[in-house]
C-alpha cells in the first residue's frame, strides 16, 4: 500500500505542524550553507586577520597563531547556524494570504526508507472515495507547505515563497503537486505569470522548478557582508497563459477564471 498524499488549504487547527515542518526544513539547509560558506573568500580573510590580532597584538607565537583556523570555522559554523535558526522563526511566523499544506497518509508499517517511496497524489474530492485505505493508516500529518501572494512589482503576478517540506520525506514528489496546485489556483485567480526566487545551494527547488517549466528570468548576487560573502540567486518565473493552453482542464480552469474572486 502506498502513501497518499493531499494538498489542501491552510486551516488555522494545521499552525503547530505547519511551523516545525519548516523549521525542520530550513535548519536540514544548514550543512550545505556551511560548507558552501566555508569555501569563500571571507574564511582567508578572517584567518589572516585573526592571525594578525593573536601575532602582533597579544603576542603570541606564530605556529600557535595556527589555531585561529579551528576558531574561524567553529565561527564561520556558529554565524550560518543562528542565521538559519532565525531564518526559520522567521518564516514560520511569517503571514502568508494564501496558504497550502500537504497532507500524508502512510501505512503503519514501511520497510523502505521515506525518502524513496512513491506517493499516490490525490485530490480532497478524491480522497473520500478512499476512506476504507485511509482507515487502515497513520492519522494524517503535514508534510509540506508552500504560499502565494501578490507579486509587488509585476502587475497581476503571483510570487511563490516559503517552500517547505519535511527532510525525511522525498521532498521533489511533495513540493511538484504543491506548485501545480499554486499555479492552478493563480491562474484562476486571473494571475497572468508566477515568480520565485531560489539560491545557488538550493539545486533541489531549481532543478524542480525548470522541469515545471519555469524559466530563469534573471541571476544576481545578493551581498551579505560587502564584496566578501555574496549569494547567488535566480529569478524564475513561468507564464500561465502559456502552460495552461493545452492544459486537459483548460474549459473547468477558464470558467473559474472568470468567475472566481481573486484572493490576491
Amino acid at each position: 500500500m502506498k502513501p497518499i498524499i493531499v494538498v489542501r488549504r491552510y486551516e488555522d487547527k494545521d499552525l503547530l505542524q505547519m511551523q516545525e515542518v519548516i523549521r525542520n526544513y530550513v535548519m536540514s539547509m544548514f550543512s550545505n550553507a556551511f560548507w558552501f560558506c566555508l569555501f569563500r573568500e571571507i574564511t582567508l580573510q578572517l584567518i589572516v586577520l585573526s592571525t594578525a590580532i593573536f601575532f602582533i597584538f597579544i603576542g603570541i607565537p606564530l605556529i600557535y597563531c595556527l589555531s585561529s583556523v579551528p576558531v574561524v570555522v567553529v565561527l564561520i559554523a556558529v554565524c550560518v547556524y543562528c542565521s538559519h535558526y532565525n531564518k526559520a522563526i522567521e518564516m514560520s511566523n511569517m503571514h502568508a494570504p494564501v496558504c497550502f499544506v500537504v497532507d500524508l497518509y502512510e501505512p503503519f508499517t514501511i520497510l523502505l526508507d521515506k525518502k524513496e517511496l512513491e506517493y499516490i497524489h490525490l485530490t480532497e474530492e478524491e480522497l473520500k472515495n478512499h476512506q476504507d485505505e485511509i482507515k487502515k493508516m497513520r492519522p494524517k500529518r503535514v508534510v509540506g507547505t508552500i504560499s502565494t501572494r501578490n507579486h509587488q512589482a509585476l502587475h497581476e503576478s503571483a510570487w511563490i515563497y516559503r517552500i517547505a517540506v519535511d527532510p525525511n520525506y522525498s521532498f521533489v514528489q511533495i513540493t511538484k503537486p504543491m506548485i501545480f496546485q499554486v499555479m492552478e489556483h493563480a491562474y484562476v485567480n486571473g494571475m497572468f505569470t508566477a515568480e520565485t526566487t531560489c539560491a545557488e545551494c538550493h539545486e533541489d527547488v531549481r532543478e524542480l522548478m525548470l522541469k515545471i517549466g519555469f524559466n530563469i528570468r534573471q541571476i544576481y548576487h545578493k551581498t551579505i557582508i560587502g564584496s566578501s560573502l555574496r549569494v547567488m540567486k535566480a529569478q524564475l518565473g513561468i507564464d500561465l497563459q502559456k502552460f495552461y493552453k493545452n492544459h486537459q482542464n483548460k474549459e473547468i480552469l477558464n470558467q473559474q477564471r472568470d468567475y472566481n474572486k481573486s484572493e490576491y
